[in-house]
């Protein structure tokens, strides 16, 4: 349709590759100049031509004084290559960075480190509430290991152990018991009862005082029915308890006049002191919570770190920071390490929420936590030196360490002047072109509108004559449409009513489509072909309905009858219905039968004699 274009076509082509080429040689360009702008770090405020300076000033003296300063703050940088610009270059934007985020940095750091002190803040949770009273626990804890002893006794029963035990009175009086002289005088008698008891006799009296201690052993176990000594079932506690008691009768009876003395003091020490001393002591060690050793190290800690621990809770409480109902109240401390620990992770937690919101951008700028490496090696971690140093100072730093490296850099100065006024020249090309491949393109798209519009009503007249079933309605011609409506052809699209537009392409058969394409053929015949007399169509009626064929004959008997038409068909039918109509016209036809090699011409046997009147 449009091969009379085709010159203007391959022009645009050309442009829009020559328009490539300079989008790639104009890239190529952009990228060199780009890596040597990043390589030497060279940007708008960069001055490599004319070789002036910046004054030397040292951004940390007290580096200087010390003789520890940095190499790119020092007068002159010996072998200044390009990685040592370029590190000094990235040192220096570090800095400016952490003067930038100096406050929260403080902060943060001030936090940070108070939250890192973990050991500190553990003793702080667990013992600060307990120090004051230091000395009253490990005075408690001493009561509590003598009344632990002196009960370990009591139950083994041996009398001279009792007796010697140190400090009873207050062994006694934290078990809120009588005077401990009468249980003094009471175990004096008791010993030297047994002193004077010997022979066989003293053996039931020992027997007897190991029964009763079996006897009272067994309110420990109120379920045993079994004896513990022979193993005999009694079948119930109370039974085994009533079969001990008789035996304890017994040996009673056996005893002598001087053993039941014995045994009659033995009692009453039992009933009056030893019992009771026992149950006191159970009492008092059950009831009483008693610190471990760790504990007890832990609290002389806490007390060691007083001073430290009110500077702590100053902090705490300026930062407003709550920690009141973390601290433990009680010691030893309910819960002991976990208690610890959990309000530990509560308080560090807390002390980190207290930091507030960092501002933005500057974890991005604290990769690696190289603030900390900064305010150490060059601030001394002291605060107040990054007050000495200003964004300004950083700036000329850099300026005065690339005028020191460019210096020598005369041949890159060339080479970026010569590539800036390349890529210059590529602009300028690049913006030409595009007008130019606009303007074609727009003459292009123009003309095709005026070719579409030269044979649309050609087009339309035979499409309508050749489809007879279109099911839009007989005989309606098809319409070539660019639903842009503009004065440039975009798009193209077959349509059977002006108001639509679906392509015939999604509505019709492959036999309409071809007789669509037949009617197109035609009519840029009709419009463009006015110097060639012969028609060529090949096999046109393959897919075609046979109303589509009869309308096609008589399009081209009609229409063209100027034209020489030459048909191919493999369909005999058709090439008879040809010939028969324009033999029945007196049109001239000649066959050639490919198959069998052979041209006739057929002669005209449809001649009809004129009517005749009556």
């Amino acid at each position: 349709l449009f091969g009379n274009t085709r010159d203007a076509d391959e022009k645009l082509s050309k442009l829009t590759e020559i328009s490539r080429k300079i989008a790639t040689s104009k890239r190529s360009v952009t990228s060199q100049i780009e890596s040597i702008k990043q390589v030497y770090k060279i940007d708008n405020t960069t001055n490599i031509t004319t070789g002036t300076t910046e004054s030397h000033a040292y951004v940390f003296p007290w580096l200087a004084e010390d003789n520890k300063e940095v190499f790119w703050d020092a007068v002159t940088i010996s072998e200044l290559n390009q990685e040592k610009l370029n590190s000094s270059l990235e040192e220096i934007n570090n800095v400016k960075n952490l003067l930038t985020h100096q406050l929260f940095f403080i902060r943060n750091r001030r936090f940070e480190n108070a939250a890192l002190q973990r050991e500190v803040l553990k003793l702080y949770v667990g013992y600060y509430n307990s120090i004051n009273h230091h000395d009253l626990y490990v005075t408690k804890n001493s009561l509590y290991q003598s009344i632990q002893q002196f009960h370990s006794i009591l139950k083994s029963g041996e009398l001279k152990q009792i007796r010697n035990t140190t400090n009873l009175d207050s062994i006694f009086q934290a078990l809120a018991y009588d005077s401990s002289e009468s249980f003094k005088s009471a175990i004096q008698t008791l010993i030297e009862e047994e002193e004077k008891a010997s022979g066989l006799s003293s053996i039931y009296s020992e027997l007897l005082k190991h029964h009763d201690a079996m006897s009272a052993g067994l309110q420990s176990v109120p379920n045993e029915a079994a004896c513990l000594l022979c193993g005999h079932d009694y079948q119930t506690h109370d039974l085994l308890t009533q079969a001990i008691s008789q035996h304890g009768h017994l040996i009673r009876s056996q005893l002598s006049g001087q053993d039941r003395q014995l045994v009659l003091v033995r009692d009453k020490f039992n009933t009056d002191f030893l019992s009771p001393l026992i149950q006191a002591c159970n009492t008092y060690l059950e009831q009483t919570t008693a610190p471990t050793q760790e504990d007890l190290l832990s609290l002389s800690k806490a007390l060691a770190a007083k001073e430290r621990f009110e500077k702590l809770s100053k902090w705490l409480l300026s930062e407003k920071i709550v920690y009141n109902d973390l601290l433990a109240t009680t010691f030893p401390v309910t819960g002991r390490e976990d208690y610890i620990t959990e309000a530990t992770d509560k308080l560090c937690e807390r002390i980190r929420s207290a930091i507030g919101v960092a501002p933005e951008g500057y974890y991005e700028a604290n990769g690696s936590n190289i603030f900390e490496r900064i305010y150490r090696d060059y601030f001394n971690s002291e605060q107040e030196k990054i007050t000495l140093v200003t964004v300004a100072l950083l700036e000329k730093k850099e300026q005065y360490i690339k005028t020191l490296y460019f210096s020598s850099l005369k041949d890159i100065s060339e080479k970026l002047e010569k590539l800036t006024k390349q890529h210059n020249n590529l602009e300028r090309a690049t913006n030409d072109l595009g007008e130019l491949i606009t303007k074609v393109r727009t003459q292009i798209r123009q003309y095709r509108k005026k070719l579409i519009t030269d044979i649309e009503i050609p087009f339309y007249i035979y499409s309508g004559k050749i489809l007879q079933t279109h099911q839009a309605g007989l005989g309606h011609g098809i319409f070539i449409k660019d639903p842009t409506g503009e004065d440039e052809l975009r798009n193209v699209r077959l349509v059977s009513n002006w108001e639509s537009d679906h392509d015939i392409l999604n509505t019709m058969s492959s036999g309409q489509i071809s007789a669509v394409v037949i009617a197109l053929t035609l009519a840029l015949h009709r419009v463009y072909s006015t110097k060639f007399s012969s028609i060529l169509i090949d096999d046109p009626v393959q897919t075609m309905d046979d109303i589509n064929m009869a309308s096609l004959v008589e399009v081209l008997r009609n229409d063209f009858s100027e034209k020489q038409i030459v048909l191919s068909t493999h369909e005999e039918k058709v090439a008879r219905y040809f010939t028969y109509k324009y033999l029945k016209h007196g049109e001239n036809v000649k066959i050639i039968n490919l198959m069998q090699r052979k041209e006739y011409i057929p002669s005209n046997r449809f001649l009809y004699s004129p009517a005749k009147n009556n």
